[in-house]
C-alpha cells in the first residue's frame, strides 16, 4: 500500500478514503514508494533506497523478490496504474450515466444533462474538455443529498475532486498599476504567501498575462454555462477562483499517455491521450536530465507503469519531464507554469 506521510492532509478526505479509492482504483505501488510534502510546492512522490529496494520489484502489480542469478535491470518499477481519466474513458462514463438517468424520468437537472450542458461550452482542447468534466463533476457533487446522487457512479471522482480542489498552485497574480510590480492574491484558497512562478520580473509578468488569459475564458464560459443551465446557480458554484483552482491543477498534472488504436501493415498505430493519471499525477516537474522518472505502457494489461531511472541513495523525490520540447511559452500555457 502507498505511504502517507503524517503531514499529508488533503481537506474533505480522511487518510482510510484516500486508501480506499486508491484499493478501488486497483493501484499498486512499491512498499518504498509514499506521498510526502514537496520543497518544489505541494506533495510529491518519493522514493527511499536502501539494500532491498533494487531486490523488490512489482510483476503484474505484485512485490516479488528478484532472484541474485537474474541480470538485473538498473530501472526499478515503483506505480502500476490500469485507470486513467482522459476523453475516451471519460466518454464512456458519460454514456453510463445517460443510461442510468433513463431509469429516473422525475429526476431534473439530470447528471448527463449537466455534464453535456458543460461540455458544449468547453473549449475544443482536450485539456479544455478534461476541465469541463471536472468542473460538472464538482456542481454535480455540491447539489443536494438524494438516492440518486448517492448511488451515482460519479461517486468514484468524490476523492479525486478533493485532490484537485485541494493541489497546491501558484497564486492568482495581477499587475499592480501604480507599483508597476506584480500583486499576489494572499486570499487566493490553498496558497503560500509566495509563489515562484509569480516573483517580481519578465516570468511574473508573463504569468499575469497567463492569469489573464485564463480569467477571459472563465467569463466566456461560466456565462454559457449559465445560460445553457439555468434552473442552477453555476455562477456562484464555479467562482473564478474555484475555476482558476480547477484550472491549473489539471494544466500541472496532464500526460500524454499512449493509446494503441490499431494494425496497419502489420504495425502497431498509436494515438496518445491527453490524460489525467491518479498518484502518478504527484509526481512534480523538473526539467530534462534532472527528472529521474519516466512512465511508459504495459502493452498486455494496458496499464500505466511508473519505472524510477536513477536510484539515489536514503530517501529522495521522484520527478518527470513532462514536454522537453515545448517552448517557455508553450509550456506556461499548458501546463499553467513555466518550465
Amino acid at each position: 500500500m502507498l505511504s502517507l506521510s503524517m503531514e499529508v492532509d488533503i481537506p474533505g478526505v480522511t487518510k482510510q478514503e484516500f486508501e480506499q479509492w486508491i484499493q478501488e482504483l486497483q493501484i499498486k505501488s512499491h512498499p518504498n514508494l509514499s506521498i510526502e510534502k514537496s520543497k518544489l510546492g505541494g506533495y510529491g512522490l518519493f522514493f527511499t533506497a536502501n539494500a532491498n529496494a533494487a531486490l523488490q520489484v512489482l510483476d503484474n502489480g505484485e512485490v516479488k523478490e528478484e532472484e541474485e542469478e537474474e541480470e538485473k535491470d538498473d530501472d526499478i518499477e515503483i506505480l502500476r496504474i490500469p485507470h486513467c481519466y482522459n476523453l475516451n474513458t471519460l466518454g464512456n462514463l458519460l454514456r453510463e450515466v445517460k443510461q442510468r438517468d433513463e431509469q429516473f424520468e422525475s429526476v431534473e437537472p439530470k447528471e448527463s444533462s449537466i455534464i453535456i450542458n458543460f461540455l458544449k461550452a468547453s473549449q475544443q482542447s482536450e485539456t479544455g474538455i478534461l476541465l469541463s468534466y471536472i468542473l460538472a463533476f464538482h456542481t454535480i457533487k455540491g447539489l443536494p443529498d438524494s438516492e440518486y446522487h448517492r448511488e451515482s457512479p460519479l461517486r468514484q471522482f468524490d476523492v479525486y475532486l478533493q485532490v484537485l480542489y485541494t493541489t497546491w498552485v501558484p497564486a492568482l497574480a495581477q499587475l499592480n498599476n501604480k507599483q508597476g510590480d506584480v500583486e499576489l492574491d494572499k486570499n487566493t484558497r490553498n496558497q503560500e504567501n509566495e509563489a515562484k512562478e509569480a516573483s517580481n520580473g519578465e516570468t511574473a509578468l508573463d504569468f499575469v498575462r497567463f492569469t489573464e488569459f485564463v480569467k477571459e475564458e472563465y467569463q466566456r464560459y461560466i456565462e454559457e454555462v449559465q445560460t445553457n443551465i439555468p434552473n442552477l446557480d453555476i455562477i456562484n458554484t464555479i467562482t473564478w477562483e474555484v475555476f482558476y483552482q480547477y484550472s491549473q491543477a489539471i494544466r500541472s498534472r496532464i500526460l500524454e499517455i499512449p493509446r494503441m488504436v490499431g494494425v496497419e501493415d502489420g504495425e502497431e498505430v498509436y494515438t496518445t491521450d491527453v490524460s489525467l493519471v491518479p498518484i502518478l499525477d504527484f509526481a512534480n516537474h523538473a526539467t530534462l536530465g534532472t527528472n529521474n522518472l519516466y512512465f511508459d505502457i504495459d502493452l498486455e494489461t494496458k496499464d500505466i507503469i511508473l519505472n524510477l531511472s536513477q536510484p539515489l541513495n536514503g530517501k529522495f523525490e521522484i520527478t518527470i519531464s513532462y514536454d522537453p520540447d515545448d517552448t517557455t511559452d508553450q509550456f506556461l500555457f499548458t501546463y499553467g507554469f513555466k518550465n
